[in-house]
């Protein structure tokens, strides 16, 4: 939990760091307030399946690098299914 004066996304490095390297992460759901450029980095540099709901505004990002290739899934996927049935398919309320 944080106050007011910390932003969630800062502190989701610091929340995955609590799971041992050694222990796998099947996948993380994310949602919007932990929603930055660098939240699928730190995912997937963990060999994370990553689940995130685009940001309606988000811009597909340069594919250099597994977070935002699976960045950009989801964007593409939500423009060609939709919000709603991406959220079923993704399994992203789980």
């Amino acid at each position: 939990m944080t106050g007011n004066e910390i932003g969630d996304a800062p502190v989701q490095p610091a929340l995955l760091e609590q799971i041992p390297e050694d222990e796998e992460i099947a996948s993380a759901r994310i949602d919007g307030a932990y929603h930055t450029k660098q939240c699928p980095e730190i995912i997937a540099n963990r060999g994370t399946q990553t689940v995130i709901l685009p940001l309606k505004a988000r811009k597909a990002m340069d594919p250099t690098s597994a977070g935002a290739i699976a960045q950009n899934d989801a964007l593409r996927a939500c423009r060609h299914l939709g919000r709603a049935i991406w959220r079923r398919w993704s399994g992203y309320h789980r």
